[in-house]
């Protein structure tokens, strides 16, 4: 016998055996040396095949993820997937929920073949929080906050009590003009942060680098300029004597840094000194009445 293709490609006696490793058609011949018979054909067919698809995917958290079948293998289809909310089902497709962030294996078999595993891997949620969590800060004095997580922009911000209420962009400021507890939170549309807390403190009074001018004495309204570094909250005494009555008063500012004109009444014959606390930091007085005639 002769075989060409086979495993065993030559034999002898009445009868004979061989395989392929490969599908195709081959010949085999029997021959007593004098005679040679006509071939046998043997066709082997291709070997049935079944795949899930795709191979790997990235689902999303509570999402059904779908898979379907490659292959010449018969059904019917019967789908494996365990961690999922459904984890068993038939058909041609399948379509698989899970709950957990993690990596899965899918299969499908007939019954005869099982595929190789398809993977989906499911990644943690998008996360967004506003940071840092707390902080203290001052009135008047910007605090500033920033994102962490993965969850994409564009990003609007949220602070109910500053200056300059919402924001955009992964960074924001706020300032406060009043002592107390505020929430500033964060939000891409779809998420939004757990509020970020701020409390403002009272804003600590100093006089350091505070400066003052005495622009106008004339009546009815004088002009005082302030001048007060920023971040500084000065309290500021402007005391006006009035040398026709022997008068005293005094007008009292607390001013935060920055330049500040004040509008002061005025008598007719002013003496004007600024304070910051005890600290006198001007002083004024015409020659001689605004009234004289």
């Amino acid at each position: 016998w002769t075989a060409v293709g086979g495993t065993t490609p030559t034999g002898t006696g009445a009868t004979f055996s061989t395989s392929y490793a490969a599908p195709g058609s081959y010949s085999v011949t029997v021959t007593n040396g004098t005679i040679t018979s006509q071939p046998c054909v043997v066709t082997i067919p291709v070997a049935p095949t079944l795949a899930c698809t795709p191979p790997t995917q990235t689902g999303v958290l509570n999402t059904p993820a779908n898979f379907g079948i490659t292959g010449n293998a018969p059904g019917p289809y019967t789908w494996t997937a365990v961690g999922a909310t459904t984890p068993t089902g038939t058909g041609a497709t399948f379509s698989a929920t899970y709950t957990t962030p993690g990596s899965y294996s899918v299969t499908v078999t007939n019954g005869s073949i099982t595929s190789q595993p398809c993977v989906v891997t499911i990644p943690p949620p998008p996360t967004l929080a506003c940071t840092p969590p707390t902080q203290a800060g001052t009135v008047g004095v910007p605090v500033n906050f920033g994102i962490t997580g993965n969850a994409p922009g564009p990003y609007t911000w949220t602070a109910v009590g500053a200056n300059t209420p919402t924001g955009t962009g992964a960074t924001f400021s706020a300032t406060y003009a009043n002592p107390g507890s505020y929430s500033v939170t964060v939000t891409n549309g779809t998420i939004t942060s757990q509020p970020c807390t701020v409390s403002m403190a009272p804003p600590q009074l100093s006089c350091a680098g505070t400066t003052a001018d005495i622009l106008s004495l004339a009546p009815p309204t004088g002009s005082v300029r302030v001048v007060v570094p920023a971040g500084n909250v000065a309290p500021i005494r402007v005391n006006v004597f009035d040398h026709d009555t022997g008068i005293d008063t005094n007008y009292n500012y607390n001013l935060t840094g920055g330049t500040t004109t004040l509008a002061v009444p005025m008598p007719c014959y002013p003496k004007v000194t600024v304070f910051c606390q005890d600290t006198q930091l001007a002083f004024g007085r015409p020659i001689q009445s605004f009234c004289t005639p």
